[in-house]
């Protein structure tokens, strides 16, 4: 197995583990199309402006694996993740406004 494999199946399995802090989000690209659903690690009222450090409501980072078990691409301004932004509160679609970081693993996405 490959560096790249086992980055993968590693964020995966961890992201999956709904007994831990996995959940399952929606990805739904830009035309509208939803895949299939997703194992994901999902930070809550975390994410904050770079130069002011003021938090952004309503914003939510998303970590999904890379690959088959997740995204090869990610359309920004355009694709969408369906995720409760407050833990308890009803799943919504966020669009997708940044790329935090991609590796070989996963994307880390800010969502809003």
């Amino acid at each position: 197995m490959s560096l790249t494999e086992v980055m993968q199946t590693h964020l995966a399995f961890h992201a999956g583990n709904t007994q831990a802090f996995g959940e399952t989000v929606t990805y739904t690209t830009r035309a509208g199309v939803a895949t299939a659903d997703m194992p994901a690690i999902v930070f809550r009222e975390q994410a904050r402006d770079a130069e002011t450090g003021v938090h952004l409501a309503g914003t939510v980072d998303v970590v999904i694996p890379y690959g088959s078990a997740g995204r090869s691409t990610v359309d920004v301004g355009g694709d969408k993740i369906t995720v409760s932004t407050r833990q308890g509160d009803s799943a919504r679609a966020c669009l997708i406004r940044e790329i935090i970081q991609q590796d070989a693993g996963g994307w880390w996405l800010r969502c809003g």
